[in-house]
């Protein structure tokens, strides 16, 4: 049997509101020899049988099942069965959206590129309202590399969805998920990004991603899974391990931005016990590399703050989040800080 052009990974948990739309869209696009992988997580709700009703009527559907083991496993899970020239990792609450396969596959075909990365949009579960993310920066498509333009990759969305990936290379270079609950994507795509020689630039939208989903693999309650993010953020620190220190300090700020979002993200009743869980893990993290950076590193002073002084937990979540509402737009503008990070990283 031939291969498929695209093998589509798909895990699934409990997904049932949402699982029929994300594979009509998948069977929709112009390329029509796919294999669409449900990799199910161990629902407990009406996901596996609607995804057996449509395999029925559909052959290139077909359903893997396991024990509930996180979406990372799944994800591994569905690269095992793959045989498709192309990867694309789907999540099951998401949709692609028309031509994207097309237009990524002959874009890889015709640079020769590794991966190839597009633009996405956000979908509003509650309300159904729909918005461009911009995460392509210049608004041209070319074909660059993390090497060149580091900032770029570094600023924007470590999710798998919004790339297709040549399957041949990815298990090359032994590329895996982390089979952590939450942040299982951050080593891989830290690990992808080392590697890959060339990664194409679409400006097309392919994707558009479910927001305010509570039944989705990684949920909202990001603050409860705190040790999974540590476990990912020293995954993605080793595969940064041979960058040079403006790199590696721009890894330790998004992580940092990350982590002290999630801290704030917490409840009241709980914010108390999830800053001291910081503070522990803030001790073994070495802030010194953010002198690197050649801009303001504003949440420096609120890492050391919370490592060394400890915490009840109000105090310096109320400092936290005057210093958010002033700077997270500013972890936002990627442009600005590849002109001036990108000199440094010779």
């Amino acid at each position: 049997m031939e291969k498929p052009t695209i093998s589509v990974v798909i895990p699934v948990f409990n997904a049932e509101e949402t699982i029929s739309r994300c594979l009509r869209s998948v069977q929709a696009q112009e390329i029509h020899d796919l294999e669409i992988l449900c990799v199910d997580d161990g629902s407990t709700d009406r996901s596996t049988t609607i995804i057996e009703q449509m395999a029925a009527e559909d052959p290139r559907i077909q359903l893997i099942r396991q024990k509930n083991r996180s979406a990372g496993a799944a994800r591994n899970n569905g690269m095992a069965h793959a045989r498709g020239i192309y990867l694309h990792f789907l999540d099951a609450d998401d949709t692609v959206c028309p031509g994207i396969y097309r237009r990524a596959v002959d874009s890889l075909e015709r640079t020769g590129a590794q991966v190839c990365v597009f633009q996405y949009r956000v979908r509003d579960r509650e309300t159904g309202e729909e918005k461009l993310v911009p995460c392509l920066l210049n608004g041209r498509e070319r074909v660059t590399s993390f090497r060149r333009e580091p900032a770029l990759f570094m600023y924007n969305t470590v999710a798998p969805w919004n790339k297709l990936y040549r399957r041949s290379w990815v298990k090359e270079n032994g590329l895996r998920f982390d089979e952590i609950p939450c942040g299982n994507d951050r080593g891989f795509y830290f690990r992808w990004l080392a590697a890959a020689q060339s990664v194409s630039l679409l400006m097309d939208c392919g994707v558009c991603y479910q927001v305010k989903n509570r039944a989705a693999l990684t949920g909202n309650g990001r603050w409860r899974q705190l040790d999974s993010l540590f476990f990912a953020w020293r995954s993605a620190e080793q595969a940064m391990a041979d960058q040079p220190p403006a790199v590696r300090a721009m890894l330790t700020d998004c992580s940092m931005t990350d982590l002290l979002a999630v801290a704030r993200s917490a409840p009241e009743e709980s914010r108390s016990a999830v800053l001291k869980q910081l503070q522990k893990f803030l001790k073994e993290v070495d802030l010194s590399s953010m002198a690197a950076l050649p801009f303001p590193y504003t949440w420096r002073q609120v890492c050391e703050q919370l490592r060394e002084n400890g915490t009840d937990g109000q105090e310096d979540l109320r400092s936290l989040k005057n210093r958010v509402r002033h700077i997270v737009a500013g972890v936002r503008i990627w442009g600005l800080r590849g002109c001036v990070v990108k000199r440094n990283c010779k």
